[in-house]
């Protein structure tokens, strides 16, 4: 029987590849010169007749707000993106007329963000990759199916893996890149922000408890979904079971869940109302700063769409384990771990690089339905 791998950045780490968020950040100094010498957050102007920033004027740029956000030690850079605080960029005016130079600014700039990320990860350097031979031994290249967060071709190129779903592409091909945060933006001047509050305050007087964290609660038996906005939608549904072959357990499984979804449609209690705003500049700047915050965010129904297209063409009627390696299941990746835990499997391995956080995934997995007693936590790779 088969086993399934599900491999994040912990891993090519492991192996000696410099992957961390922090040798992004490192890559950038060495190879934009003029990032060292910014020392403040500055939103690139577009000069007279250019219709866009320079790639080295986006590169301080993005380095100082990341950083901003992150701090010196850049841990998750994608994460960073969907927590940028654009009202920084304004707070040395309060004239919001003039706005249309740092929007335009902006968007230029953090449009190049990906390009700088692809410059990063297809110069990095697997001639010192270091083979884990625990790993290796583990494995049936040939049988079992691996599910890789990274974007490189360390899983064949050393391994020999012969099933492997790069779920967010390859770092010579297309790649899907960007934050999850999914709740609206809003920035509010200081004057706005006190109607704001109020508004937000009024609004939480009528919500039911349940019904900031989840759009549902469904329960069936010992099977337990909690379903918001970070896991499966009914539209995510219909997309998967058009990859899967209907006589599949999977399969099975995808259609019940559909079904209590649809019947569970009636109980969505809708808590957000919009907030009008009477100052309509500051409208026209805040949605402007939504575009730019949607442009950076990831797009998850691409990869969700590759990982059901490999599971229908991969998948055997059920597996032994499915083991995590280096994975930190984000909340932007709980949809594909949704979908690979409806795969019938037998346990679930966390490798015990770091035991608290390997105690916090084991966690996550039980959330989702999974029995404690099949969750196990172990060393994987040395």
């Amino acid at each position: 029987m088969a086993n399934l791998f599900i491999i994040g950045n912990g891993f090519d780490l492991a192996n000696n590849l410099k992957t961390s968020y922090d040798d992004f950040r490192t890559f950038l100094l060495d190879n934009y010169v003029h990032v060292k010498r910014a020392r403040s957050i500055k939103v690139p102007q577009l000069r007279r007749g250019a219709l866009d920033v320079t790639i080295n004027e986006a590169a301080v740029f993005i380095y100082r707000i990341i950083s901003q956000t992150e701090g010196l030690l850049w841990r998750d850079v994608e994460h960073a993106l969907g927590e940028i605080d654009y009202t920084l960029l304004f707070e040395e005016t309060n004239d919001f007329n003039n706005y249309q130079d740092t929007i335009l600014g902006l968007a230029c700039s953090l449009s190049k963000v990906q390009f700088l990320f692809e410059d990063w990860i297809t110069n990095i350097n697997e001639e010192e990759v270091c083979t884990l031979k625990k790993f290796e031994s583990l494995i049936n290249p040939y049988e079992d199916l691996f599910v890789t967060f990274n974007y490189t071709d360390l899983l064949e190129a050393e391994y020999g893996a012969k099933k492997v779903c790069h779920i967010h592409g390859t770092r010579n091909g297309d790649i899907i890149f960007g934050h999850g945060n999914t709740q609206r933006l809003r920035i509010v001047s200081n004057n706005e922000n006190k109607k704001s509050n109020t508004f937000q305050r009024k609004n939480r007087k009528g919500r039911k408890k349940s019904d900031d964290k989840h759009d549902f609660n469904i329960k069936k038996e010992s099977y337990t979904k909690l379903l918001s906005i970070n896991y499966l939608t009914l539209d995510d549904i219909s997309m998967i079971m058009q990859c899967i072959p209907v006589k599949t357990l999977l399969y099975s499984k995808l259609w019940d869940i559909q079904q209590l979804l649809l019947r569970s449609q009636r109980n969505i209690i809708k808590t957000q109302k919009d907030y009008n705003n009477e100052n309509g500049t500051f409208l026209q700047i805040e949605e402007a700063l939504e575009k730019i915050h949607s442009m950076l965010h990831k797009d998850t129904n691409s990869a969700l769409q590759r990982l059901a297209q490999f599971i229908g063409m991969n998948m055997p009627q059920s597996i032994d384990c499915i083991y995590s390696i280096g994975f930190s299941f984000s909340l932007v990746d709980m949809k594909a771990i949704q979908l690979i835990d409806m795969i019938p499997h037998t346990a679930w391995s966390i490798d015990s690089f770091n035991i608290n956080l390997a105690q916090k995934y084991r966690k996550e997995l039980i959330h989702l339905g999974n029995n404690k007693h099949n969750i196990h936590i172990e060393s994987l790779l040395r």
